[in-house]
């Protein structure tokens, strides 16, 4: 058995979080953080995952340069997916989806992001597979 866990588990977790997160942004009609998804599931401190993200969690298992994210953010997988467009590397780094998430000052944009993370696909599910 893999010590570091099955990816896919991470990733579902991720998943769910953004969607939470989306409902809760329309529902309040605010930008809601991370950090309060894990506190209305009453997660304790020591258990929210490395930087409030199941899948840096995961990646962090490994060789912690994003390699291993089980999200299929971009193609070909490049360092910082979520926070860097693939092309533009640090040049831009404002333009990855999780950074524009990060950096929406309304909330209707913010939800709209989040529920585009929330519909990353799985690493490996790209093809239909599920």
């Amino acid at each position: 058995m893999d010590y570091r866990g099955d990816p896919r588990d991470f990733a579902e977790k991720e998943l769910k979080k953004w969607v939470w997160i989306k409902e809760q942004t329309l529902k309040e009609k605010r930008k809601v953080s991370e950090k309060e998804y894990f506190e209305a599931m009453d997660i304790h401190p020591v258990a929210i995952p490395r930087d409030l993200s199941y899948c840096c969690e995961y990646d962090g298992r490994f060789d912690d340069n994003c390699s291993n994210c089980p999200l299929n953010w971009t193609e070909p997988r490049e360092m910082l997916m979520c926070t860097l467009v693939f092309g533009q590397g640090f040049k831009n780094p404002k333009t990855g989806l999780y950074r524009r998430w990060q950096n929406a000052t309304g909330y209707q944009e913010a939800a709209e992001l989040a529920e585009k993370i929330s519909k990353l696909p799985i690493r490996g599910d790209e093809n239909g597979k599920k």
